[in-house]
């Protein structure tokens, strides 16, 4: 319905073009409404989509024809193997997105909860498994702090996340001295970032079309999933509502 009303408002400004006038010699409010119908159209979902999607086959068709190797089987699954942590990121992000509020912290966080876990397996001499809790700890810990902050005393959470960020931030060059680096993991444990399967598929992409999967389910198919849109859309409105 967007783009019809913004093509429709296209027409009906240029039906009102004065007889004889040329596109150099519209005045600047025809501009001006020609700009906005424009981006009207240009700004609705399908559109966006659609120009991000032309935009990347003609990126991956420019990468394909410029590097032999680009377009192969290999090279695709090394690329989601890069990808996988930032996409678990995007993933945990999303619902905090859906519900209006953002989170800048969320690198530092990932940060430190890495030199926790490095520190618990070197230092502390933990089995990964207890150490990949404690990290686990440790970043459930740092999002509590963020809800308490944001949820309990109302603090917006750009100001919220933007202090945490540093904060964690700063823990973990702390405990690392800005120089330390944890190394020399068993190969059990290695295997989850570096390894395949079947000698193709990187071992961390089932994990994460699991949890993508899982959070589909969850935003679009659950009661939290409605709760958290309808805290998006209208927080007052949520709130009257009950939840």
């Amino acid at each position: 319905s967007s783009i019809l009303t913004g093509l429709n408002f296209i027409v009906t400004i240029h039906k009102m073009r004065a007889p004889g006038m040329t596109w150099f010699r519209m005045p600047l409010f025809v501009w001006a409404h020609y700009a906005t119908s424009i981006i009207q159209v240009l700004g609705t979902p399908v559109v966006a989509i659609t120009i991000l999607l032309v935009a990347l086959a003609a990126e991956i068709a420019l990468f394909a024809g410029i590097a032999p190797n680009f377009a192969t089987t290999g090279n695709f699954f090394e690329i989601t193997r890069l990808s996988v942590e930032l996409g678990l990121l995007a993933i945990a992000l999303t619902p905090i997105i859906v519900t209006g509020g953002i989170d800048l912290s969320v690198g530092a966080m990932m940060g430190l909860s890495a030199v926790v876990f490095g520190a618990a397996c070197r230092d502390w001499g933990l089995h990964p498994a207890a150490a990949a809790m404690v990290a686990l700890a440790v970043g459930g810990s740092g999002g509590a702090l963020n809800a308490l902050l944001v949820a309990r005393l109302r603090i917006p959470p750009l100001i919220v996340t933007l202090g945490t960020f540093s904060l964690f931030r700063g823990i973990a060059e702390g405990i690392t001295q800005a120089a330390v680096n944890y190394s020399g993991f068993p190969p059990g444990f290695l295997f989850l970032g570096q390894g395949y399967l079947w000698g193709v598929i990187p071992a961390q992409l089932p994990i994460f079309i699991l949890v993508f999967a899982a959070y589909v389910v969850l935003l679009h198919r659950s009661v939290i999933g409605r709760a958290l849109y309808a805290i998006g859309f209208t927080p007052a409105g949520a709130r009257y509502a009950g939840i």
